[in-house]
């Protein structure tokens, strides 16, 4: 029987911030058939050469077999973490652990985690901050649902504020209402101008904020 393991590789240092020269990547995915990974963070001995001189007899030649159902067993998803100093392989719910206990080391209340993300450049430099430890909270998407919905639903800033500060997390379609037919400082905008807000508010309804801050608005 062969096993398989999914699990996802970060980067971290200098490495993650400029990605991956040739692909442009910041993480990548390893299928792991035998097990392997496994061994991440143990001690690999060679053993010592024999004394003897004699070169060891050949094994035996490989076998092939014809006929045979072997079945491949899922034995779940892991990402690679340091731990202790040393590379491990770790549960989508320890890697979750280890990156709220940062996050709110670095920020330590809602107020302040929300200041931080509301301004483009302190939001860039949490990010940033986080990945030097190998952490990539977009990895959070991975984990269960979130109060009975599915992670993708909710912008990062939801499930961040959630899982670390405690609020009652809302999805991007929650908050995306609440421009249907208002608020008032909207309805009270020039009809072009609501437009545009709302083209944006379906943005971000679809894909997240990550779909939005790109976007130049009115460059002058």
């Amino acid at each position: 029987m062969r096993i398989i393991s999914n699990l996802e590789k970060t980067h971290c240092g200098p490495d993650f911030i400029q990605g991956d020269e040739v692909t442009g990547k910041l993480m990548f995915r390893i299928f792991d058939y035998t097990g392997a990974t496994a061994l991440f963070g143990e001690e690999f001995i060679t053993p010592p050469p024999s004394s003897g001189g004699d070169e060891p007899p050949p094994g035996p030649p490989p076998l092939k077999v014809k006929g045979r159902k072997i079945d491949i067993e899922h034995v779940g998803n892991f990402n690679l973490l340091g731990v202790d100093g040393r590379m491990q392989r770790v549960t989508p719910q320890e890697y979750q652990q280890q990156l709220i206990a940062e996050l709110t080391q670095v920020v330590s209340s809602l107020a302040e985690f929300r200041k931080k993300w509301l301004d483009p450049t302190q939001r860039a430099e949490l990010m940033q901050q986080l990945a030097r430890q190998g952490l990539i909270p977009e990895k959070l998407r991975d984990a269960a649902k979130i109060d009975n919905h599915d992670a993708d639903e909710y912008d990062l800033f939801d499930i961040l504020a959630a899982l670390a500060y405690g609020i009652a997390p809302r999805t991007r379609h929650a908050r995306a209402e609440q421009f249907d037919g208002g608020p008032k400082w909207l309805i009270r905008l020039p009809q072009p101008s609501a437009k545009v807000i709302r083209a944006i508010v379906k943005q971000f309804e679809n894909a997240g904020k990550q779909n939005v801050f790109g976007i130049t608005i009115c460059p002058t």
